[in-house]
């Protein structure tokens, strides 16, 4: 690995840190800006459920923010692995915690 590799590397975890912190404060037109304009988002729900997915980052950022608005948050993300596949993409997996609390049950 050479040293322009842990440079880019680097840039992707300030990327991933400033994702979290915009996202849990709430500031979506900055976090807006941690997306490419053609983002395509799919989310893994689960239990049966069909994923999600939101094409174009307008339509991402939307979702989100409707989702979290009755929510406190607070974001970990921990020890990434991440591979430099080209000349401008990665490829990764991030271990993370998200503590959510819906605002009913803080009273």
């Amino acid at each position: 690995m050479d040293p322009q590799d842990l440079v880019e590397i680097e840039q992707i975890k300030q990327l991933k840190a400033r994702y979290f912190r915009l996202m849990d404060t709430r500031q979506w037109d900055e976090w807006r800006e941690c997306f490419a304009e053609d983002v395509r988002i799919r989310i893994e729900l689960g239990r049966g459920e069909p994923d999600q997915v939101n094409t174009g980052r307008e339509e991402f950022v939307e979702s989100v923010s409707q989702v979290l608005e009755p929510t406190r948050t607070v974001h970990h993300g921990h020890m990434p692995e991440i591979e430099l596949t080209g000349t401008d993409t990665a490829r990764g997996i991030w271990a993370m915690y998200d503590y959510v609390t819906w605002d009913s049950e803080r009273d």
